[in-house]
């Protein structure tokens, strides 16, 4: 299991090894305190972020709720999110790979992250200066699909 790993972290650094420079949209999969782990999208080929990279700003990392949150700019990475990344170095014989995080016009994501912190900094209580503020997440509705179907026959039998 461990040698296949190895090998497909080694295939998807040789495929992406003339793609240095080349910016792709990745997934965090790993919050550590030596930065991200992400996996680039179109390959799924796994890269590391290293804390240094990810901005100009003192971070604190979270174990228990996996986040890095950054103390000025109150930008924090999470599991599961979806950040640009540019790849700045590959390793053929390890496999390994180091990306950047991209900030500002090519990182939307970045930019509105940033600009939703600051305006949550100023409702923070006093008693925690620096626990960001988590904003209530509004649950789509869904439907399941047999009712869906049956709602959709009924309306077309009306019609019909």
């Amino acid at each position: 299991m461990v040698a296949e790993r190895q090998t497909l972290d080694r295939f998807t650094a040789v495929f992406h090894a003339n793609q240095v420079d080349k910016i792709f949209e990745a997934k965090v999969t790993g919050v550590t305190r030596a930065g991200l782990f992400v996996s680039l999208e179109p390959t799924g080929a796994d890269a590391l972020a290293p804390i240094s990279t990810l901005g100009h700003d003192f971070f604190i990392y979270d174990q228990d709720r996996h986040t890095l949150f950054g103390e000025r700019t109150g930008v924090t990475f999470r599991l599961a999110d979806r950040i640009m990344v540019r790849l700045q170095e590959v390793d053929i014989t390890t496999g390994s790979m180091i990306v950047t995080v991209e900030d500002g016009d090519e990182n939307p994501a970045y930019k509105s992250r940033i600009n939703k912190k600051r305006s949550q900094r100023g409702s923070r209580s006093a008693k925690s200066p620096r626990a960001p503020q988590t904003a209530k997440k509004s649950r789509k509705k869904t439907m399941p699909k047999a009712r869906k179907k049956a709602l959709l026959k009924k309306k077309n039998s009306k019609d019909g």
